[in-house]
């Protein structure tokens, strides 16, 4: 019995030898130096400098990968933007990679991944990190919540403290700003800041010499 095998044949010169030759190139340079692609783990997160990236694919595409039981081909996993957390806002702990408010671990959250007191403010924790504050007329150490915060509905009596009940729209406690009408200002944006998710983020704009907040 005889066999035959056929062989692919590339003529120098042609468009197909050219694609080739550069492609062995790349591949070979790539091998050398190290700097071959690293195929991300699909759901991982990282910092690249401020900002905050997950790894991600096309759905139709590669699920893991290589040596994943999960991989499929198709397009590979890549790294894509999440958030831009602000200079030194993103964090990596020892399991978690995500935005803060603050750049270093605050003492208020070294027991919880909940709600704390950080004297008459309230904030939200995260592996020792603050990703979210409100400013309150107090806050209740029980809970770790404000009594009445910015953005909280106003009561029958008002909203008592550094709060003004505004009643143009939805009655809700908020702070009086002096920057121009419909600008944003730090005063603003300090009575309720919450680090950036990627999700839709908290805003702040000055409306007849009160802080409202919108998404």
């Amino acid at each position: 019995m005889t066999t035959q095998s056929t062989r692919l044949r590339i003529h120098r010169g042609s468009t197909a030898y050219r694609v080739f030759t550069v492609c062995t190139a790349v591949i070979g340079l790539w091998v050398a130096t190290g700097c071959l692609p690293d195929p991300c783990k699909v759901g991982a997160k990282r910092c690249a400098g401020s900002v905050l990236e997950t790894c991600s694919s096309d759905p139709s595409g590669v699920l893991g990968p290589v040596d994943d039981p999960q991989y499929v081909s198709g397009s590979g996993p890549a790294w894509e933007n999440v958030a831009d957390c602000g200079a030194n806002l993103c964090v990596v702990t020892a399991d978690d990679t995500f935005c803060a408010l603050e750049p270093t671990p605050n003492a208020a959250c070294a027991d919880t991944d909940l709600s704390a007191c950080d004297g008459a403010s309230s904030v939200t924790c995260r592996s020792g990190y603050v990703i979210e504050r409100r400013v309150c007329n107090s806050c209740d150490p029980t809970d770790g919540l404000c009594d009445v915060g910015a953005g909280d509905a106003c009561a029958e009596s008002g909203c008592g403290g550094s709060f003004h009940c505004d009643t143009e729209s939805y009655p809700t406690c908020e702070m009086a700003c002096s920057c121009p009408e419909g600008a944003s200002c730090d005063a603003c944006g300090a009575s309720w800041a919450k680090a950036p998710d990627g999700g839709a983020s908290l805003q702040w704009t000055c409306v007849s010499g009160l802080c409202e907040f919108h998404y």
